[in-house]
């Protein structure tokens, strides 16, 4: 049986953090048809709250802006509660200062919505295996 919130899929674990459902729903399905676990965010306060209580996860993805509490104040919360997570951000439209920023902050990149899924997959993949993490 799968825990509150996490769909069936894989071995390794990604949180979605994304207010728009449509997109947050397609993500988990491309990320559980390649075999990830994922869970959804609908929010960055949500997202915060799956670290701050001790949910594992491999990767985090984070939408830039987002009610509640946007991504990048979200990325300096999970960096804080679990240095070794480098969230991906996702961003419709980000200035070279934000994207600098959140790499600052930890970030492991900085992706431009649509998100180019073959990117993300590879991201992914490093984030999972250890790969640029602290």
């Amino acid at each position: 049986m799968s825990e509150p919130g996490m769909e069936t899929g894989g071995t390794l674990r990604v949180l979605i953090a994304e207010d728009d459902e449509q997109i947050a729903g397609t993500l988990a399905d491309i990320l559980q048809g390649a075999g990830y676990q994922t869970a959804i965010a609908a929010d960055g306060a949500a997202a915060v709250e799956h670290i701050r209580r001790g949910d594992e996860f491999h990767a985090v993805i984070l939408d830039l802006v987002m009610p509640h509490l946007d991504g990048m104040t979200a990325l300096r919360y999970i960096r804080q509660l679990r240095p070794h997570l480098k969230p991906v951000i996702l961003a419709a439209d980000i200035t070279a200062e934000d994207r600098r920023a959140a790499l600052d902050f930890g970030a492991a990149v900085v992706l431009q919505k649509p998100t180019d899924i073959p990117q993300l997959l590879e991201v992914l993949g490093r984030l999972a295996n250890g790969a640029g993490q602290d």
